[in-house]
C-alpha cells in the first residue's frame, strides 16, 4: 500500500492531478492550498479503497486529495447529505453534554464489540478536540484518539451544514501528535476554503424548505456510527448490524465501510503518500509521517 512515483518522472501520472485551481463538487467547490496537493481521480481512489482498503465499493465519496496542506495528508469529501436543514436547537440545550456523553458511551461499545469480532485490542482514548458545534460557520468538528494494538490514531471529521443537509470530510494529518489548537487550525483552513453553492448556505434556507428529521446531536451520533435517539429510525446517516460476527457500517445507497476509515488510514503512518512535483535521486521515496 506504498503509493509511490517512479523515480525518473518528472510529473505523477494521470491519475494524480495537481490541484492548482477550485475544484466543484455536488454543493461547493474546495480551493487549492498548498502548491505540492494533488486531487485523485475517480478511478484510482475507487482502486485504492477498494483494492487496498477493502470497501465495498467508492459511491459514497466526492474529492480524494493528497497533501492538502502541509498539516493535511488525506482529505476525503463524502457526497453531501440532503435529508434537510439540520437544527442545533438540542445542541443548545441544557444537557447536551450529557447527550454527547451517551453517545460516547455507544461508540465505546461499538469499538468493544468490533474489537471482540476482530480478536483485536482496540480501546478508545478519549478526545483530542471535544464535538464542537460552531453556530458563526455552520460546522461541527472532533478528533478522537483510537489505540489499536499498541498505535495511536487520531480519527479527525468536520461536517459542514447547509441549506439542504451538510458536507462531511475526513481528515488525516501528516503528524499524530498535534494538540487541540493546532487541529483546530487545521480544521479552519478547510473551512475558510470550502464554498457552498450561490444559494446553498445555511443561512439560505427558506419557509417551506425540508427540515432534517434529527438535529445537531443525532448527526454527530451517525458521524460516529452509532445509534442515538431518533436516528436508529430516521434512516439520516447509518446504523450498525452484525454480518458474519464482523460490524459493518452500512450507509444509505449501500455503502459500505468493513474497518473504520479511522484505522485503515492510520496503516498508512509508515507509507505516507507525498507526491512530489520532481523526484530528484533514483529510488527517491517520499518521507514517513514518522
Amino acid at each position: 500500500m506504498c503509493f509511490t512515483f517512479a523515480s525518473h518522472a518528472s510529473e505523477p501520472p494521470l491519475e494524480y492531478i495537481p490541484f492548482e485551481s477550485p475544484t466543484k463538487a455536488s454543493r461547493g467547490s474546495l480551493d487549492p492550498v498548498s502548491q505540492e496537493s494533488y486531487l485523485v481521480t475517480r478511478p484510482k481512489y475507487c482502486q485504492i479503497v477498494t483494492e487496498e482498503w477493502g470497501w465495498d465499493n467508492c459511491d459514497g465519496l466526492e474529492l480524494f486529495i493528497v497533501n492538502y496542506t502541509d498539516a493535511i495528508n488525506i482529505l476525503i469529501s463524502e457526497a453531501p447529505n440532503s435529508e434537510g436543514l439540520v437544527k442545533f436547537d438540542e445542541w443548545q440545550s441544557d444537557d447536551h453534554n450529557d447527550q454527547i456523553k451517551e453517545i460516547e458511551e455507544q461508540l465505546k461499545e461499538s469499538i468493544s464489540a468490533q474489537a471482540k469480532a476482530l480478536n483485536a485490542n482496540i480501546s478508545f482514548e478519549g478526545w483530542k478536540v471535544y464535538p464542537t458545534l460552531n453556530i458563526h460557520n455552520n460546522s461541527m468538528f472532533y478528533a478522537y484518539n483510537l489505540k489499536w494494538e499498541g498505535e495511536f490514531v487520531t480519527n479527525i471529521k468536520l461536517s459542514l451544514f447547509d441549506r439542504q443537509g451538510y458536507v462531511v470530510f475526513r481528515i488525516t494529518p501528516n503528524e499524530s501528535n498535534l494538540n487541540e489548537a493546532q487541529l483546530s487550525a487545521l480544521i479552519e483552513n478547510v473551512i475558510q476554503n470550502y464554498h457552498p453553492v450561490e444559494g446553498e448556505k445555511y443561512a439560505d434556507f427558506k419557509d417551506g424548505d425540508k427540515v432534517a428529521a434529527v438535529g445537531a446531536m443525532g448527526v454527530l451520533a451517525g458521524l460516529l456510527g452509532v445509534k442515538y435517539g431518533k436516528i436508529a429510525g430516521a434512516g439520516l446517516l447509518a446504523l450498525l448490524f452484525k454480518k458474519g460476527g464482523i460490524l459493518i457500517l452500512l450507509k444509505k445507497g449501500g455503502f459500505l465501510l468493513l474497518l473504520p476509515l479511522f484505522w485503515v488510514l492510520g496503516q498508512l503512518k509508515n507509507v505516507i503518500f507525498r507526491p512530489k512535483k520532481t523526484m530528484a535521486n533514483d529510488g527517491e521515496t517520499p518521507p514517513s509521517q514518522d
